[in-house]
């Protein structure tokens, strides 16, 4: 047999102990007796732009069995952006003998478009304003260079570039 045809053979006999929950069943199962425990397994970025309110945030790299040892007594709906990482926890997490695991469909977009609450972090603009300014830098030196070079008209190109850059900074639109 070549060893492709192991490694199918394997991959397709391997069976995963997961369900699927929409986002609508998620939310009547939040407002229960007994809800159940929301892990997101995306990055920590990704977690602080927005997220269910009352979620765990684990990301997919840290995760494992040992790490919800304490909630295995409860149902644990792996959360992610659209389903598809929550799906590979669920996997992973089957295999390890976690029962129990619900995958959120379409995860944070599909509840986000059910009209449910979220959770949203402060906007990180420092990424955005080092990018602008390097840009309008950039920018700044070419005319610059222009300018000495002979190209006496670049001055009005410099003037209008550092005025624009100047009410940028006055009416904060970075931070935007």
């Amino acid at each position: 047999m070549p060893i492709w045809s192991y490694y199918m053979s394997k991959a397709s006999s391997a069976t995963f102990s997961y369900k699927n929950i929409s986002a609508q069943d998620l939310q009547t199962r939040l407002g229960g007796s007994t809800p159940p425990v929301l892990i997101d397994v995306r990055t920590n970025s990704e977690y602080q732009t927005v997220h269910i309110p009352g979620t765990l945030l684990i990301p997919l790299d840290k995760l494992d069995a040992a790490s919800l040892s304490e909630y295995s007594t409860s149902d644990i709906v792996l959360v992610c952006q659209s389903g598809m990482r929550a799906e590979r926890a669920a996997k992973q997490l089957s295999q390890a003998g976690c029962a129990n695991l619900l995958v959120l469909q379409q995860g944070t977009k599909a509840w986000i478009q059910c009209g449910f609450p979220v959770e949203r972090g402060p906007i990180n603009s420092s990424t955005c304003n080092r990018w602008v300014a390097l840009a309008f830098g950039l920018i700044l030196l070419g005319e610059s260079a222009l300018f000495l070079a002979g190209y006496h008209q670049m001055i009005y190109a410099v003037a209008i570039t550092g005025v624009l850059l100047a009410l940028t900074g006055i009416i904060g639109l970075w931070a935007r």
